[in-house]
């Protein structure tokens, strides 16, 4: 992917997988390409891939405990000679329940993708209105408040 990001013309020959001389554009405005996040289940071979290839862990809530898993993740960027502190972890598919959320904040966790119901706009206008109640202490919490001490999770880039 980098490759094809950074160069007019990208090619690839490995063991499992091959790419014909192939060409993309637009290509990325930001320089290397755009940050990678490596969906996966938690696993010391996963967690040593992300800290090799990518930029942060991207798990699907309900697939085990992230929380748990933390520490080996920033092991393995330890490992990789990377900062732990670099790798992102965001949550995918999280049906957004409140202490959920504020446990995640409390852990470091970066992001949290928010599930929507796969309906029609009116349905799905409402999860968002409902689902903006929820979060929004968390994005932007009131100055003076225990909330404000709180990390904030990253917005996603628009």
């Amino acid at each position: 992917m980098r490759a094809i990001w950074n160069n007019d013309e990208a090619s690839h020959e490995g063991a499992y997988a091959r790419l014909e001389p192939s060409w993309s554009w637009p290509k990325p405005t930001q320089p290397g390409g755009p940050p990678v996040h490596l969906g996966a289940r938690a696993s010391r071979q996963a967690f040593a891939s992300i800290a090799r290839w990518g930029h942060g862990w991207l798990p699907i809530e309900g697939y085990g405990t992230v929380i748990d898993h933390i520490p080996a993740l920033r092991h393995a960027f330890e490992n990789a000679d990377r900062d732990p502190a670099a790798a992102t972890i965001s949550i995918y598919s999280s049906a957004g329940d409140p202490a959920t959320l504020d446990h995640y904040q409390l852990a470091g966790i970066d992001r949290v993708v928010l599930a929507l119901p796969p309906s029609d706009e009116l349905i799905v206008m409402r999860a968002l209105d409902a689902a903006q109640h929820r979060i929004r202490s968390l994005v932007t919490p009131a100055e003076g408040t225990a909330d404000a001490a709180r990390r904030p999770l990253k917005p996603l880039p628009t």
